[in-house]
């Protein structure tokens, strides 16, 4: 018979207040907070790093702050996901070099086996389209395969927000551009990004 273990953990373990004893909301003790949180779940989902990429050194003093049996989630980048649009809001195509500094930034995490799930999760104006489906076979070149063995790719209902054109953004230059193809509906075209990816 085949068992699994169940974890059992938050988003986040700063935005939980009343969790902590009063000690623990003093600037000197608020970095100690996740060896806290430690003791009483086994596993959370980092998602700042949807916001903004965060320093590797972040990453090195939360793996030493936990046990050795401590599983990290970690949300990707919002660049990543495509939640980045311009003035027109059309989308940012993600670009190679930010897979490349995502890699790097969650690489003590790796090292020391605590790197769970990373989270691509995708925007409402990501809708489905027959072309788009190859974004995630870039994802799989982006980061590292050890990332991608472990991860997930999760992607909200689309059909709860209404359909915008799928334009996209050329950015960079182009031998860091990601190669994505996709369809522009609005002008009845594909546009293609071409690049190779890192592969860390």
């Amino acid at each position: 018979m085949t068992t699994a273990d169940i974890r059992v953990g938050t988003a986040s373990w700063t935005d939980h207040e009343p969790f902590y004893p009063p000690e623990y909301d003093k600037a000197a003790m608020k970095s100690q907070r996740i060896a806290y949180y430690a003791r009483y779940f086994s596993m959370v989902e980092v998602d700042s790093t949807f916001y903004n990429l965060q320093p590797t050194r972040n990453f090195e003093l939360w793996a030493d702050r936990t046990p050795a049996d401590f599983v990290f989630d970690v949300k990707a980048y919002g660049e990543l996901t495509w939640h980045h649009r311009d003035d027109q809001r059309q989308m940012i195509a993600p670009h190679a070099d930010t897979f490349a500094k995502f890699s790097e930034m969650v690489q003590p995490m790796r090292a020391a086996g605590k790197l769970g799930a990373v989270l691509f999760q995708f925007p409402p104006w990501f809708t489905f389209e027959q072309d788009r489906l190859s974004y995630f076979e870039t994802v799989r070149g982006g980061v590292s395969p050890s990332l991608v063995g472990r991860g997930s790719a999760r992607r909200r209902d689309a059909r709860r927000a209404a359909r915008e054109p799928a334009g996209v953004r050329r950015g960079g230059r182009a031998a860091g551009r990601l190669r994505f193809r996709a369809t522009g509906r609005a002008a009845d075209r594909s546009t293609l990004l071409d690049g190779a990816l890192p592969r860390a």
